[in-house]
């Protein structure tokens, strides 16, 4: 008697290691996956959070709102301090899906900015924004998109 394998058992076992690697590397391309779609949802809240936040502290504490919404429908001018000069301008930049700060760019180039509303009613304004990653269609980064809306009382403006 022979102690060799068969053809047909060792087909059988190159069948089984096959169906094994490939469903362990589903598995695994799944999880990478889900570790980025994660990665990116949690940069996106990071930025949108910061400058949400970064918009609210200003505009809280103007002391006059010049325009609201400016010139552009998606735009706020206000006199950030008593003392300052020159007024403080926060644009909604369609084109190019990013928001500015003075004229400079306040969100990276990882995220772009899809909806951004500036709505003023006495001394309340009313910020809307939807961030998501600039790269879309990237493996994972689908669905990574998240929304912040919020109203600020503007303190010193009666």
């Amino acid at each position: 008697m022979s102690k060799a394998f068969t053809l047909l058992e060792t087909i059988l076992s190159i069948a089984v290691f096959a169906l094994l690697a490939v469903t362990v590397s589903t598995i695994l391309l799944r999880v990478l996956k889900g570790v980025q779609k994660s990665a990116a949802i949690s940069s996106v809240r990071t930025e949108g959070a910061f400058v949400a936040e970064a918009m609210a502290k200003t505009i809280r504490y103007a002391v006059d709102v010049s325009s609201c919404p400016g010139s552009d429908p998606n735009s706020i001018s206000f006199r950030a301090r008593v003392e300052d000069p020159a007024d403080t301008v926060y644009t909604c930049n369609n084109v190019d899906h990013y928001l500015a700060f003075n004229g400079a760019r306040m969100t990276s180039t990882k995220v772009k900015v899809t909806r951004c509303t500036i709505i003023c009613s006495g001394n309340q304004v009313t910020l809307g924004l939807t961030l998501e990653p600039a790269v879309g269609g990237t493996t994972g980064t689908e669905g990574a998109i998240y929304s912040f809306d919020t109203t600020i009382l503007a303190r010193n403006i009666p």
